[in-house]
C-alpha cells in the first residue's frame, strides 16, 4: 500500500498570526511564524476558524497573516466551524482553586481546545503556559487528552511536515498518550 500524505485541520493561535512578519523581518519569532504559516499553506494543511478564533485573529493578525488567511480562503483551506463546547471543563476551570492568573489563562485558551475538538485536535501556539496547565487538567478530563499542542518556536516547523505523515506525536498530546489508544 503506497504512503499517502494526509493534510490536517489545525487550530492556529492568534499569537502566531501576530508574530508573523514579512520577509524583511529578522526577529526569530517573526520568521518562525511566517515560515510556519507558509509551510501550512504549502503542505495543504487546513486551518479551522471558529467565531472566537476569528475574533482573536482580527484583533492581533499581522499584515502577513491577513494575506495568508486570504490565500487560505481562496484555496478553500480556511474552514469555518462551530467549536465543540466543553461546559464541564469550563465550569471546572472557573471553580478551580488555582491562582487567578492560571485560571484566566486557561479560560482564555479553552477556546483553542474547543476549536481543536472540531478539527483534528492539533493546536499551533507560540507559548506553552496554557499547554502545561491543560496537561494537568487532562488527568481529570479524558476528552482533551488527545489534543496535540505543537509550538513551532520550540519544536521547529519541521514537525508540521511530519503531521501529514503517519507519525503520531504522542509526546505532544495533553495526555502524553497515543491519541488513537482506546484504553
Amino acid at each position: 500500500m503506497p504512503f499517502v500524505k494526509k493534510s490536517k485541520v489545525l487550530v492556529i493561535d492568534a499569537c502566531v498570526a501576530r508574530a508573523a512578519g514579512d520577509a524583511s523581518s529578522t526577529n526569530r519569532a517573526s520568521s518562525v511564524a511566517r515560515d510556519c504559516l507558509t509551510l501550512i499553506f504549502q503542505i495543504c494543511h487546513r486551518a479551522v476558524f471558529t467565531g472566537e478564533v476569528t475574533e482573536e485573529w482580527e484583533k492581533h493578525q499581522s499584515t502577513f497573516a491577513r494575506a495568508w488567511k486570504g490565500k487560505m480562503k481562496d484555496k478553500e483551506k480556511r474552514l469555518s466551524r462551530n467549536p465543540v463546547r466543553l461546559p464541564r471543563l469550563t465550569a471546572f476551570i472557573e471553580k478551580s482553586s488555582c491562582e487567578e492568573t492560571k485560571r484566566d489563562a486557561m479560560l482564555k485558551d479553552v477556546r483553542l481546545i474547543e476549536a481543536a475538538m472540531a478539527a483534528d485536535k492539533i493546536i499551533i501556539p507560540f507559548d506553552n503556559k496554557a499547554r502545561d496547565l491543560f496537561k494537568e487538567l487532562a488527568r481529570k478530563f479524558k476528552s482533551i487528552r488527545a489534543i496535540t499542542w505543537i509550538n513551532p518556536l520550540e519544536e521547529g516547523i519541521e514537525v508540521l511536515e511530519s503531521l501529514a505523515g503517519v507519525t503520531r506525536h504522542t509526546e505532544h498530546t495533553l495526555g502524553g498518550l497515543d491519541p488513537t489508544d482506546k484504553k
